[in-house]
């Protein structure tokens, strides 16, 4: 017995070169659809582009860039517990590149809300596990 399909698919003609307009069905969020903003969150890689969709109830949210090098597990057990204390929506995942590892968290704190949030010395402790920490308001 089939419960539900895990993803749904599409096939569309390709007619403007580069952009790509379609409907997306969200019946299967139906218990948030007076939400009144939606967060997609746009992953480009080399075939292919992912979106993840999420409901919101607040127009501005906050974005976390890190980029370090030699994280080992410890410094990652160390950014884990500074993590718990924000409200995390979204992660990119741990990603490598080179030398380099990247880390995108996209947070349900507006921007004030998070220098509020991260006063006390958050970002000092996320800025000893990485050397450059991004911070952007959506």
């Amino acid at each position: 017995m089939r419960i539900r399909n895990l993803t749904d698919a599409h096939i569309i003609k390709n007619k403007k070169k580069g952009k790509i307009n379609f409907n997306i069905s969200l019946a299967s969020l139906k218990k948030y659809h007076g939400t009144p903003y939606w967060l997609i969150i746009q992953s480009n890689m080399e075939k292919c582009i992912r979106l993840t969709i999420y409901p919101l109830n607040k127009k501005k949210i906050t974005k976390l860039i890190l980029t370090g090098k030699n994280i080992d597990g410890r410094k990652l057990d160390d950014l884990s517990e500074i993590l718990k204390s924000l409200e995390i929506i979204h992660t990119s995942g741990i990603l490598r590149m080179g030398e380099n590892i990247l880390y995108e968290l996209y947070l349900n704190l507006s921007l004030s809300e998070f220098k509020e949030k991260t006063k006390n010395n958050t970002l000092q402790r996320i800025k000893k596990i990485f050397y450059d920490v991004g911070v952007e308001e959506i």
